[in-house]
Formats: structure tokens, C-alpha cells, sequence
């Protein structure tokens, strides 16, 4: 009885210990890396970068320093995230761009954030329309998501394949885009997690007022689920465990399901499920061996829903 009870205690300080360190690691998440142009290599002296969640949550925002770097801290762990570079400064001098050199958010690469990740540099496109008066045209207008405005959007204007003139919500969700030359173009909107279809515009003499925009959140777009389907990522069971656990997960629309195994470094240890399968309830089982104590995340990835658990391999 004693010995049982050695063995609980010790097993109890050693599952306080590993949640410490733990909480910890947590704390000290960070992204980190140097902000250039992408036609010749120069930094960035000015401007933000920011990290959102893909389905468009903003968890974190830093400057960029005069030597073109950034430090993105005290980010939430197990969660893959979109960085953007954004021009605080007038005239613009970079249009956003999302890491590690697109301009449409859906291009670009995300980042699972977990322990120290350095080296992650952004590329802007260097801006030569943009807020710099070359024409006489004017566009401005609001974007909302359903009827609330929608902050930090970037609007663009395409002409022949390049972005040459942009401007960016504000908290009210109005932009402007001015000193446009007369032409044609394409106006969208981009904005991490959330989907707007672009129209073609005619620029002239003349400023056009009331050009409006309604973006949906990617996932709605995806999929349309009844009231009582959702996706579900169900804690790993046993957890702790040794050498195995069982990761189940309900999907209630068919798909392309990724379900991965990550280090608290956030390098992929395991892919467990990489295929298509039709919606039901599913289980997998994870098994390690030759390893010591340490703790995992689990990543569910399937029709645009992103969910992400802790389990802890004890020995």
C-alpha cells in the first residue's frame, strides 16, 4: 500500500512538473524573423507584423524594428497561424503581405506556433502606386461582414496582372484608394480567413463612391453543417499514456482529413491520417516507443476546420 502510494505521489509531482514547464514553454512562444523587399533584398524599416488564426483572429501584433526585424511573443501554443506585413506609415510604401511573400492570404504558408521559431522573414512587394498620386481617380466604400465593419482588409486594384494600388479598412470599415490613373481593373478584397469575390471596375476622371464589400468567413464558405453537426477533436485517451493512446475525432461532412503529431518544437513527428473519409465518428491510435517522457500536439485538419490538443507521454 505504501509502495501504491510512493508510486501516486511521484506520478502527481511529475504531472505538476511537466504542466509547469509546460505553462512555461506556453509562455515563452515566439515568431521571429526580418522583413525585406522582394526586389532587392532590403529591409523593411517601418511598419507591423501581425498573427492571426486561419479563420481570422488576431492573437498578436509587433513592430518592426529599424533593423527590419520583429518578435511576435506570448503566442498560443499548438495553433497554426498566418503572419502579415503591414505598413503603419503614409504613403504606403508595401501592400500587406502574408509570410513568406503572397498577397493573397489564400497563397500563403502558415506557422504552428510552438517554442522558439526564428528565421521566418517576410518579403514584401515594394510599392511604387499605392497613396503616391499618379492619376485623378478616386474608390472608397466599406467592407462588412454580414452588417458589422470589418478592420484591417486589404483592398487592391489589378491592372495586367500587377498590384499596383492599394488601401486598408479601418476600424470603421471604410477605405480609399486615391490618385488613380484611368483604366481598368480588378478591385478585391484580401483578409486572412475570410473569402471576397473581386470585380472588374472602371477607373475614370471622376471618383467612384460606395463601392461595398461582404466577406464571409472562409470556413462558412466551405461548408454548411445543420445545427446539431459539428467537427469535434476529442482529448487523447489514456492521457498521460505509455506507449500508446487512442485520438478520436468526428467529422459530419465528408473530406480531406490531416491528423498530425507534433514536438513541442513544432516539427511533424507523425502523420496519422492523410486521406479522404466520409463524415462519421473516427479513432486512431498513436504509438510511441524508444522515447522518453515529454509532451505532444495533435493537429485535426479537415474541410477548413483547424483544431489542435496537448497530450503527454509519460514513462
Amino acid at each position: 500500500m505504501k509502495t501504491s502510494k510512493n508510486l501516486l505521489l511521484n506520478l502527481i509531482c511529475f504531472l505538476f512538473f511537466v504542466t509547469f514547464s509546460a505553462n512555461m514553454l506556453f509562455a515563452d512562444n515566439t515568431i521571429s524573423g526580418t522583413v525585406r523587399y522582394s526586389d532587392n533584398n532590403e529591409i523593411v524599416t517601418t511598419g507591423l507584423v501581425r498573427a492571426y488564426t486561419l479563420t481570422g483572429t488576431l492573437v498578436s501584433t509587433t513592430s518592426i524594428q529599424p533593423n527590419g526585424t520583429y518578435v511576435l511573443t506570448a503566442l498560443p501554443p499548438g495553433i497554426e497561424l498566418d503572419i502579415i506585413g503591414l505598413a503603419n506609415i503614409e504613403p504606403l510604401d508595401f501592400p500587406i503581405t502574408c509570410y513568406p511573400d503572397q498577397l493573397n492570404p489564400i497563397n500563403s504558408q502558415s506557422i504552428l506556433a510552438s517554442g522558439t521559431i526564428t528565421g521566418r522573414d517576410i518579403f514584401v512587394q515594394r510599392l511604387t502606386g499605392g497613396h503616391s498620386p499618379q492619376g485623378a481617380g478616386s474608390i472608397s466604400g466599406d467592407i462588412l461582414l454580414n452588417t458589422v465593419p470589418h478592420e484591417d482588409a486589404l483592398v487592391y486594384l489589378q491592372h495586367d496582372g500587377v498590384y499596383s494600388y492599394f488601401g486598408v479598412s479601418t476600424e470603421n470599415g471604410s477605405y480609399s484608394i486615391n490618385g488613380i490613373p484611368e483604366g481598368d481593373y480588378i478591385l478585391g478584397v484580401h483578409r486572412i480567413g475570410y473569402v471576397c469575390s473581386p470585380i472588374q471596375i472602371h477607373v475614370g476622371s471622376k471618383g467612384i463612391e460606395n463601392v461595398n464589400f461582404l466577406v464571409k468567413p472562409t470556413l462558412q464558405t466551405e461548408i454548411k453543417l445543420n445545427a446539431d453537426q459539428k467537427f469535434t477533436l476529442k482529448q487523447n485517451f489514456p492521457n498521460p499514456f505509455n506507449p500508446s493512446t487512442a485520438i478520436s475525432y468526428d467529422i459530419p461532412v465528408p473530406g480531406n482529413v490531416n491528423l498530425s503529431i507534433y514536438n513541442t518544437a513544432g516539427q511533424l513527428v507523425k502523420e496519422l491520417v492523410n486521406e479522404f473519409q466520409n463524415s462519421g465518428t473516427y479513432s486512431v491510435t498513436f504509438n510511441t516507443t524508444n522515447t522518453s517522457s515529454r509532451i505532444y500536439f495533435y493537429r485535426l485538419n479537415v474541410a477548413g476546420f483547424v483544431s489542435t490538443k496537448r497530450m503527454t507521454l509519460v514513462k
